[in-house]
């Protein structure tokens, strides 16, 4: 496990460990011999491995937070039955084999786990309901409010944002990511800042008098792109020079792409609106 930091005033801690047969070897030895217990009369499977390895992180993290070992921190009963720690707050959630941690010093919190990947492939498939339902209607009118051929690569190109977004979602999956950096953090939020423009955009292209507002964000989205192409030069750079695992280097080169592509598939949307309305202005 990686050093872990003292906790600051007013900070609040979130670790994320997955549940796998080396972090069950790893941490059943941290436990004091109630918890094996406990542990021994759990029947399913993943319950059992995603107490033992919540528990253990929980010593491990409080143990640092409170200047003792793993095994000498004291874990009593609180609220609710609830288990808590002198000295610290903390919360702990798990899903599909991942336990979350957040703890802090002073204030009560609380941390949630949602496995996202499923709602995701069930949003994409929506995309593709809807992509066949707008090519139907396309076929069926007689005069479409745009040109066929620009609703079609403007529908499709779209749907390519949905089906990235998945491809994002799987990646962190099929890598079993489980510590995000700051770039990476970057690149999504110009990737989900992208597609906020592009959403404003489309709700305008039914109302010529809104076509300058239009191309605003279209040219906004252009600049995101930009960025996010900074963005991931210095991010690969950084990545090249100061990251000693080669298999995290190449998971992180995975996310660090497929977020990046994300922007310039808003970018071709956001070119297939402009085209739509220089059409219309005559321009």
């Amino acid at each position: 496990m990686q050093e872990v930091p003292a906790i600051e005033q007013g900070e609040v801690q979130v670790w994320c460990a997955r549940v796998n047969d080396a972090a069950m070897k790893a941490a059943v030895g941290l436990l004091n011999e109630e918890e094996q217990a406990r542990m021994e009369r759990m029947r399913l499977g993943i319950a059992r491995h995603e107490f033992v390895v919540g528990r253990a992180l929980l010593r491990v993290l409080a143990g640092a937070a409170t200047a003792c070992g793993p095994r000498e921190v004291t874990i009593g009963v609180g609220e609710h039955g609830k288990p808590r720690v002198e000295g610290v707050e903390f919360s702990v959630a798990h899903s599909h084999g991942l336990v979350v941690l957040a703890l802090c010093r002073e204030a009560a919190l609380g941390v949630d786990l949602e496995w996202v990947e499923r709602e995701i492939e069930a949003l994409e498939k929506r995309g593709d309901a809807i992509v066949h339902e707008v090519h139907a209607a396309v076929r069926r009118s007689l005069f479409p409010p745009h040109p066929r051929s620009a609703i079609v690569d403007l529908i499709n190109h779209m749907d390519d944002i949905l089906d990235l977004a998945e491809d994002a979602a799987e990646t962190l999956h099929l890598y079993h990511v489980t510590a995000i950096t700051p770039e990476a953090l970057r690149l999504a939020g110009l990737a989900l800042e992208s597609v906020r423009q592009i959403q404003q955009a489309v709700a305008m292209l039914a109302d010529p008098a809104r076509n300058r507002e239009l191309l605003v964000l279209c040219s906004r989205v252009d600049e995101l792109e930009s960025e996010a192409d900074h963005v991931l030069r210095a991010a690969m750079s950084k990545l090249f020079r100061e990251e000693p695992d080669v298999r995290e280097l190449i998971k992180l080169r995975a996310v660090y792409e497929v977020l990046e592509e994300l922007t310039d598939v808003c970018k071709d949307v956001s070119a297939e609106l402009e085209s739509i309305v220089l059409g219309r202005l005559g321009g």
